[in-house]
């Protein structure tokens, strides 16, 4: 039966949209436990280790209200970069009074868009849990917030974090991230040597070239001056 109905009904088959966000919105996500919150980074819902190129996908979560935020932990075993999307989940539907004797619902009343409730934004944290490495929030309540090819720089523990604008209401949404292994890729462009006489000085240009996402250190340009 379906929940939170005067009567019994076989018209439903589990919680239905309005009954999960009911829900949420008062005792919380799946990753909201009592007393241990993923409000803050030292209480961050622990991903674990993500493997490389495998979509990690968390469905059916929620800002419940306008101080609600979700904070998630990443490892990484290398420089990496990341995609990640926050989709808000939802859909239009009428919410009319009914009845609680019996079960008559009323003829006119709002309609709900539940998938705009919060215009979410969503940020990559370094490992210091407060250095913000990328923010998405260009797009209106409703719409995606998309990151791409974001460096996560030097392996390590990463927060993933989304947030709710001031509305005190519940917004569902999807997250969905990939990871991606970033090794160095440099370009070494080096002139021929010119022809020059015998003890005057000559001259040749090296360009090296950082092609990856991440900053590369230590760099070392072996080069032999021919005699």
């Amino acid at each position: 039966t379906k929940l939170m109905e005067p009567f019994i009904t076989t018209a439903f088959k589990g919680l239905q949209h309005d009954d999960i966000r009911a829900v949420q919105r008062h005792y919380g996500d799946r990753y909201e436990l009592i007393g241990a919150d993923n409000d803050l980074s030292d209480r961050a819902t622990n991903l674990g280790t993500p493997a490389y190129l495998t979509p990690v996908t968390l469905s059916g979560i929620s800002i419940d209200d306008n101080d609600d935020i979700d904070w998630f932990s990443i490892s990484t075993t290398s420089p990496t970069i990341i995609d990640i999307t926050v989709t808000p989940a939802g859909n239009s539907y009428q919410d009319w009074d009914q009845n609680m004797f019996t079960g008559a619902c009323a003829t006119s009343g709002p309609t709900v868009n539940s998938q705009a409730i919060h215009n979410l934004s969503i940020d990559i944290i370094d490992a210091d849990g407060s250095t913000v490495l990328a923010t998405a929030n260009t797009n209106p309540a409703g719409s995606a917030e998309i990151l791409t090819d974001v460096s996560l720089g030097a392996a390590g523990t990463k927060y993933i974090r989304v947030r709710g604008d001031s509305t005190d209401y519940i917004q569902l949404y999807d997250l969905q991230f990939t990871l991606e292994a970033v090794g160095h890729d440099l370009t070494n462009e080096t002139q021929p040597f010119p022809v020059a006489a015998s003890a005057s000085t000559i001259t040749y240009t090296i360009r090296i070239e950082n092609n990856s996402p991440i900053n590369t250190t230590g760099v070392s340009i072996p080069s032999t001056v021919p005699a």
